[in-house]
């Protein structure tokens, strides 16, 4: 328990709330404190019935537990912990409005899809996102097959296909949201030199340390 405790407190602290959220979730749905009716995307409750709560929870459940349930969680936690560490090193404010950012191009997309519950696709595009941040990184599939980065979202489609025989319209989503995030920071800045998802100041001044070296070095690598 001792390894458990010390490996959940060295979690950066977004994946970590992040994951205690969805985990949280997940088990009060097993155990029956919430159902799964209460948590769904319904934009008609949204608005009409003002269950303004469903636009966050429909991110948070994963499923009932099982196997699967625990892969999405690992991708989560894994692929959210090198973004928080890497790519967005002090830059706190910066990860959780890409965060707030894909959830809500999700929801929009959401209703042409008949997707109910959006976790998955979030938790697929921070794969994405990170797979095009590392072109120069070499990962296993499974432990089996190795290739490069930007590969992993593809050979990571093959597993449902296998598993399930359909198409996995979350994974495919997540794909979609992570390319346009993607598109916005890294190549479109290149040619109209703007800051198109850029966190707001005032997300800045809550979330960030300005004394903290990674966001001095953050902010001066932004400036130049």
């Amino acid at each position: 328990m001792a390894a458990i405790d010390q490996w959940y407190r060295s979690m950066p602290l977004v994946t970590r709330t992040y994951a205690t959220l969805a985990v949280g979730t997940t088990l009060a749905c097993h155990i029956g404190l919430l159902r799964p009716l209460q948590l769904y995307l319904n934009l008609g409750l949204v608005f009409k019935a003002h269950e303004y709560w469903r636009l966050v929870t429909n991110q948070l459940f994963f499923g009932m537990l099982g196997m699967e349930f625990v892969f999405r969680i690992y991708f989560l936690i894994h692929y959210s912990w090198l973004l928080e560490t890497g790519h967005f090193r002090g830059r706190r404010a910066d990860f959780v409005w890409m965060l707030i950012l894909e959830a809500a191009a999700l929801t929009i997309l959401a209703p042409f899809t008949r997707l109910l519950f959006l976790g998955t696709a979030l938790s697929f595009s921070l794969v994405y996102v990170w797979a095009r941040r590392s072109p120069d990184v070499r990962v296993a599939v499974l432990g089996l097959v190795p290739i490069r980065a930007p590969w992993l979202p593809w050979a990571l489609l093959i597993v449902p296909l296998i598993l399930r025989e359909s198409l996995p319209i979350a994974d495919l989503l997540g794909i979609a949201v992570g390319h346009l995030y993607y598109y916005l920071d890294a190549v479109l800045p290149t040619i109209i030199h703007r800051d198109f998802v850029g966190a707001p100041r005032w997300l800045k001044r809550l979330l960030d340390d300005p004394n903290d070296p990674a966001s001095i070095a953050a902010a001066g690598a932004n400036r130049a």
